[in-house]
């Protein structure tokens, strides 16, 4: 996302506008009546039945008219799957068509919600390409009745967005409007379109400068890590002296995390870096950790005159997330890791335990044969030096073009 327009001024009276350019598309956030919108489709928060109901899916029927009851019933008689979508004409709206989107229940963010929120605001854009619509209007879908955080919903609904802008640059749809009920959810919207929660691209300034490694690790020190908090400090400490001497210009930036993120170290020489110390305490804020710390590194990157030619993002956690501030989404950070490993050949590596790590690491963009689970002793924690110390070695031996090759095989994942 680029060219973020700051400033909130009016837009057909006193309504609040923000906007920002994703592709070739505008995105506009607004605060008004969704049933109003002159654009080719605005989006229904409908119910799985397509049976009506309050709010959005209530008004939308009300000023559309009978029509549009009528058509649902015809052509969609059993329904509509959560996390998709429908089309039918408009009514007695200005708009051509009513896409209906089937949101997800907010049950905690366990159980699939964001796949599924995700879901219908990409099934609406394809339905906009598919009706040639250069238009098209949604309200904060599962935010009313259907409990989902704002915060939250409004990062995946502008992620899905700008992902499908990416993809699909010549898909034909130009303008795409949010329309807010309330001035408390204008405010959520603008604040995450503000920020670059919705995954700012950022170009480059210089070039790669060859021969240069950048090691990035971010640990977890919640309280859960009391344990193995000494092992692990005394683990990396031998990585860096083990590695000290290999045959190219490496840096290392290092981060803790628990209930906070904790910048300790950045682009430190690896034979100049401190003492890494790991001081458990309180909760698992991975999501906005990795966020942010992924977000920090790019951006460095992106100013700099000569940038590092290969880059390695580790994590070591030992839970699950349970205290990212609304905002941080899977979504989020599974768009943000893919776009880095695709488009700027980072080689993101997951150690996780207590926990299905590969799947974890899946859910968050890694690569399923970049994770690896751990034993929370001294043993397992020695294990990972050695396989984190062989992919350093890897990562310097490979050229450009086999950088995907690096994973975990068969020698790292013995016993």
């Amino acid at each position: 996302m680029a060219n973020t327009n700051g400033s909130m001024g009016s837009m057909g009276g006193n309504t609040q506008y923000k906007s920002a350019q994703m592709g070739s598309a505008t995105v506009e956030l607004v605060l008004g009546d969704i049933t109003e919108q002159c654009v080719d489709a605005i989006v229904n928060a409908a119910n799985a039945r397509l049976a009506g109901g309050g709010g959005v899916d209530g008004a939308v029927h009300r000023r559309g008219g009978p029509a549009i009851m009528e058509e649902t019933r015809q052509r969609y008689p059993k329904g509509c799957p959560v996390g998709s979508a429908v089309v039918t004409g408009a009514g007695a709206l200005a708009a051509r068509y009513v896409f209906h989107a089937v949101g997800p229940q907010w049950c905690g963010g366990r159980s699939g919600e964001e796949e599924l929120l995700r879901g219908a605001y990409r099934k609406c854009l394809e339905l906009a390409v598919e009706n040639r619509c250069a238009s098209i209007a949604f309200p904060s879908i599962s935010t009313g009745a259907y409990g989902y955080p704002v915060g939250e919903a409004a990062a995946v609904a502008l992620q899905a967005v700008r992902d499908f802008c990416r993809e699909k640059p010549e898909g034909g749809v130009r303008l795409v409007r949010f329309v807010l009920f309330s001035p408390a959810d204008f405010a959520v919207y603008a604040g995450v379109l503000g920020s670059g929660a919705a995954g700012a691209e950022r170009k480059y300034v210089g070039k790669p400068k060859p021969n240069t490694m950048s090691i990035n690790i971010l640990a977890d020190s919640s309280g859960s890590m009391a344990n193995i908090a000494e092992d692990m400090s005394g683990s990396l400490n031998q990585l860096m002296a083990e590695n000290k001497d290999l045959p190219a210009e490496v840096t290392v930036t290092y981060s803790i995390f628990s209930t906070d993120y904790m910048p300790q170290f950045a682009e430190k020489p690896i034979a100049e870096v401190p003492q890494f110390r790991i001081t458990p305490t309180n909760s698992t804020a991975l999501l906005e950790s990795a966020t942010r710390m992924i977000e920090e590194v790019d951006a460095r990157f992106a100013a700099m005159p000569e940038h590092p030619e290969k880059v390695m993002f580790v994590i070591v956690t030992d839970g699950m997330e349970n205290a990212s501030r609304p905002g941080y989404t899977r979504s989020r950070l599974f768009s943000l890791i893919r776009r880095q490993t695709e488009e700027r050949n980072w080689v993101f590596l997951y150690f996780g335990a207590n926990q299905d790590a590969i799947q974890e690491a899946a859910s968050m963009g890694i690569r399923r044969d970049r994770a690896m689970y751990y034993e929370t002793n001294a043993r397992g924690v020695h294990r990972n030096h050695e396989r984190l110390s062989r992919k350093m070695e890897q990562l310097h031996e490979s050229s450009l073009s086999t950088l995907c090759d690096i994973g975990f095989d068969a020698e790292d994942r013995e016993a």
